[in-house]
């Protein structure tokens, strides 16, 4: 939910009040009419790349997106992925995942899509043939896969309302159809998902339940500045986006956010201002 309302309808206002769609099954969130095996094929997928494995199971981690704190991380899925309706989340929970013409062909194929080098971008002399448009859509919807990660600072932090969760890690396995130039991906879905991400902070403690007008409402972004450092190539087999709160003021969120590699190299960051929407205008 990164577009802020008219300030004229109260209606929009009303459609923006949390909708505790967070899913995580050892937080026993778990939302009724969910996709069947949503949690657990993420959990698959990316426990299936090393360096993801890592920062999903290692607690003794000194470094890196999720420092350690001997702490296991928590695994979590958004409701952009898991949409209470079809009025809800489209972009992201049906135009760029389930919804993607994508996502019918490879489910059809049976199995997942191809992430080789030798079965992802194209090249120019083959790209416009009908065996490249092929295999683009064997590859997947753009956003194929999806899971946030968080560790609480200690064993009480999760437990004690007054105390939230600051920073999340969330990784992206991208599919087909994402390129702009060619083998590069779009700075537009980058761009997205940075929004998408830094969203996730404040919608996990609203599920969590933490105290503060920032977390008893839905939040919407009012300013985002992104800066691209490097490439992200369509070849990766997944990307991750680590969020962090800066500061709370009032009903303002001040939030940044960084894009890496499974090198560890930054691709791209964000700064960004998030505003809890009053209940009434």
């Amino acid at each position: 939910m990164s577009e802020k309302p008219p300030s004229s309808s109260s209606s929009a206002v009303a459609a923006l009040s949390p909708l505790n769609r967070v899913t995580s099954p050892s937080l026993n969130l778990l939302p009724p009419n969910s996709p069947p095996r949503l949690f657990e094929s993420a959990v698959e997928h990316f426990s299936s790349i090393p360096w993801c494995a890592a920062l999903i199971h290692d607690r003794s981690a000194a470094g890196g997106p999720l420092p350690g704190n001997g702490q296991a991380a928590i695994a979590f899925i958004s409701q952009c992925v898991n949409p209470v309706s079809t009025r809800h989340d489209q972009y992201v929970g049906r135009t760029l995942s389930h919804g993607h013409p994508y996502a019918a062909t490879a489910t059809a194929a049976g199995s997942s899509p191809p992430t080789s080098s030798t079965s992802s971008p194209l090249s120019s002399s083959d790209e416009a043939g009908d065996d490249g448009f092929e295999a683009e859509r064997a590859r997947g919807p753009p956003i194929r896969h999806m899971l946030s990660l968080f560790r609480p600072d200690d064993a009480s932090q999760l437990r004690d309302p007054s105390r939230p969760i600051l920073r999340v890690a969330s990784l992206f396995a991208l599919g087909g159809g994402t390129s702009g130039y060619g083998g590069i991906v779009h700075g537009g879905l980058i761009a997205t998902i940075l929004d998408e991400s830094l969203g996730f902070v404040n919608e996990l403690n609203t599920a969590l339940g933490k105290e503060g007008d920032l977390f008893s409402a839905s939040s919407v972004t009012a300013s985002l500045n992104v800066k691209f450092l490097a490439p992200v190539t369509t070849t990766e087999k997944a990307i991750c986006v680590t969020s962090w709160i800066e500061a709370m003021q009032g009903r303002k969120t001040i939030l940044k956010a960084e894009v890496t590699n499974g090198k560890g190299e930054k691709l791209a960051v964000a700064e960004s201002i998030w505003v809890a929407v009053k209940p009434r205008l």
